[in-house]
């Protein structure tokens, strides 16, 4: 009796303890905007916490998002207060966290609810949810509705392809291209998904093919972000997904202080996407499709070489065939060849080229087989033959190419009697010294019979099972995508530090330098480099042993860079200089770290 009523009075005092929990602190949690939020806006998560006065406050860790990922933060804010009432002044604290968050498309989204920890009470914020719209990709034409936001028309993106309808296999231009109406400060794209297509990237000189455009009355300075060539691989209406750009602009609101505002212009992230586009993929006709057809799509022509016109029998020969055009070859097979039946042939090794330009592919693939005559005489000419199918004209074709006549002379190693394929004993090649059953005798012992040739037949065996560990050892660490990243993530850093060297007069030094630590952090992490915050940074050193002075030189990089590059001018070339020495020997502190 009496430990139930001990433990009945230990959960009165929970109680009351977790009431007065409530009465001390306050906290709420909201999204901005509340209605009208769109894809392409970013979306502000706030926690609220208020009370009579704010203890330190430990980021929580956000629930798992639904249609939601996080851009940054979170950021802090604090406010204090004064209320007066009948019995005197009574101040009051509040404490804001802000997320900044992206939807990943248009439809419902969720926020769970969030815990958090103030002097071992534990407080949770309701549930939000909220319905996320399609934003415009653009200008809208007139009589259209406002846009979602002011800045919609200032600055966006807008993706096409080279033509609506193509055939399987017929390669396809891509492009992305970026509308400034406004300063961009910093831009980051992402390609998306290409699910059902063959992929070849071009390089883009964004500088060089900057040009101005007019677009509904209003001049924009159009760069291209993003060009490839694809390939379809499935027939059917292939859709290609938006890409997603992240870019930095100058913030509409601006501050009461005119002195701030000019000297530390304020800026504003916002996300753009492109609208998807779709692409009608025909298959290819079965009509006329010639014999020996391996899947070949483009504009072809072939040459066939030989690299001699006269051998002598077993000598070695090379014959070339090289298709080129417009087009993809990946995975084409080899054309056939009728050779006769007196040449000794071997498989083709194969050597492929290509390259984009101007929004095409152009494509080298060649076969070069070795072949050896085995008797003498004139071979004829062999017909090489590539089949394709012509996609500007919607027919096949066939590229025709042949060999030359070659004489074969009779050689000075004795002629093989026989044809390929064919093998007949005409002589007995020993001679045996002595026919009787004796045998010679030695005192010197066989190489094999010694300890040495002993541990050499051994060796195998005591190798296998170490190289099979090895090996299963090798395949698990390369085919875990997380392990092969983190071991890619030094490597990818440091070209990452070689490129804001090369940037070290440009604008895009800080962003380049600021990018590539964060690019190692994420990499090591296995998470995407978008939204990972510094406090994330900071934790994340935290829990691989990083002390106190690491994480404040990585801290201090981070934010001197992104203080130059949101503040132009605010750098000379040997403050950059120094910046990217301490970011050098960080990352390989960081690199020391488990």
């Amino acid at each position: 009796m009496r430990r139930l009523l001990a433990l009945a009075a230990l959960a009165a005092l929970v109680v009351v303890a977790s009431a007065r929990g409530e009465e001390r602190f306050r906290v709420e949690a909201g999204v901005s905007p509340a209605r009208g939020a769109t894809d392409t806006t970013p979306i502000e998560l706030s926690v609220r916490i208020e009370g009579s006065s704010i203890p330190e406050v430990r980021a929580p860790r956000l629930p798992l998002l639904q249609n939601l990922e996080v851009v940054s933060g979170p950021s802090t804010s604090s406010q204090r207060s004064f209320v007066f009432d009948g019995a005197g002044a009574r101040q009051t604290a509040a404490l804001t966290l802000t997320w900044i968050l992206r939807a990943k498309g248009a439809g419902p989204a969720r926020i769970p609810p969030i815990e958090l920890n103030l002097e071992g009470t534990a407080l949770r914020t309701k549930e939000i949810r909220f319905e996320v719209g399609s934003g415009p990709t653009g200008p809208q034409g007139r009589g259209s509705p406002a846009p979602a936001t002011a800045d919609d028309a200032d600055v966006f993106v807008r993706a096409s392809l080279g033509t609506t309808t193509a055939w399987l296999g017929e390669p396809i231009s891509l492009e992305a291209m970026l509308y400034m109406g406004v300063q961009v400060v910093d831009a980051r794209w992402t390609p998306p998904p290409l699910s059902g297509f063959w992929s070849e990237e071009e390089e883009v000189d964004a500088q060089a093919e900057r040009r101005r455009v007019e677009i509904e009355g209003r001049t924009y300075v159009a760069q291209p972000i993003d060009r490839r060539v694809l390939v379809p691989t499935a027939a059917g209406t292939q859709t290609i997904e938006p890409f997603t750009a992240e870019l930095a602009v100058p913030a509409r609101r601006r501050t009461a202080d005119p002195f701030e505002d000019f000297f530390r212009p304020r800026v504003q992230t916002v996300v753009r996407k492109t609208s998807p586009v779709r692409l009608q993929v025909r298959p290819l006709p079965e009509e006329g499709k010639p014999e020996g057809f391996g899947g070949a799509v483009g504009v072809y022509a072939m040459q066939v070489t030989t690299d001699r016109s006269e051998a002598e029998t077993n000598q070695a020969i090379v014959i070339r065939a090289t298709v080129e055009g417009e087009g993809s070859l990946q995975g084409v097979a080899a054309p056939r060849l009728d050779f006769p039946r007196d040449l000794k042939v071997f498989d083709p090794k194969t050597e492929d080229e290509s390259k984009v330009r101007d929004g095409r592919l152009r494509s080298r693939r060649t076969w070069e087989w070795v072949v050896v005559p085995l008797a003498p005489g004139t071979l004829a000419p062999v017909d090489v033959r590539f089949p394709y199918f012509d996609f500007r004209k919607g027919a096949y074709a066939v590229a025709q190419g042949s060999t030359s006549p070659l004489v074969v002379r009779r050689g000075s190693a004795p002629e093989a009697p026989f044809a390929r394929g064919e093998v007949r004993a005409q002589r007995n090649e020993i001679a045996f010294v002595r026919m009787d059953g004796g045998g010679f005798r030695t005192d010197a012992r066989r190489w094999h019979e010694r300890p040495a040739g002993r541990l050499l037949f051994a060796l195998p065996l005591l190798a296998a099972p170490v190289l099979a560990i090895w090996g299963r050892r090798r395949a698990i660490r390369l085919g875990h995508r997380a392990t092969a990243r983190a071991m890619r993530a030094g490597k990818r850093a440091r070209r990452g530090l070689d490129a804001a060297e090369r940037a070290l007069g440009a604008a895009g030094f800080h962003a380049a330098l600021a990018g590539s630590l964060l690019d190692y952090v994420a990499d090591r992490s296995d998470r995407s480099a978008a939204g990972l915050t510094h406090d994330e940074v900071d934790r994340w050193l935290a829990a691989r042993g990083g002390d106190e002075a690491l994480r404040s030189r990585v801290r201090a990089v981070l934010e001197a860079s992104d203080f130059a590059r949101f503040a132009p001018g605010a750098d000379d070339p040997a403050r950059r200089r120094e910046l990217l020495a301490q970011a050098r020997e960080v990352l390989l502190t960081l690199e020391g770290l488990r």
